[in-house]
């Protein structure tokens, strides 16, 4: 598909001018709310691309509310540094938690 292979470019460009960015990520995990959605996608994309060229193996919690979403999304990214978690932050109990 010509249009995963540019914008898998334009993601490995970006990651090769702020490497020392992604280097810090080496070993870490991070939290992604909102992981379905353009943003936060596109920062799981940026994860997974850095993780294949730089080896940085920086797990991604992916969080969303809606399921399906998530699924659809990220159960084929061919990479087990992704966990999708459904719950929305915004419910009562998650904010008595806190």
């Amino acid at each position: 598909m010509i249009f995963l292979d540019e914008y898998k470019k334009e993601l490995a460009e970006y990651i090769f001018d702020n490497k020392e960015l992604f280097k810090r990520l080496t070993n870490k995990s991070v939290l992604i709310t909102g992981a379905a959605g353009l943003i936060g996608s596109y920062i799981i994309d940026l994860l997974i691309v850095a993780d294949e060229l730089y080896g940085i193996n920086c797990k991604a919690y992916a969080v969303d509310k809606d399921n399906q979403l998530l699924e659809e999304r990220f159960c084929n990214v061919g990479t087990n540094l992704v966990k999708t978690i459904c719950l929305d932050v915004n419910e009562e109990k998650i904010n008595q938690a806190v």
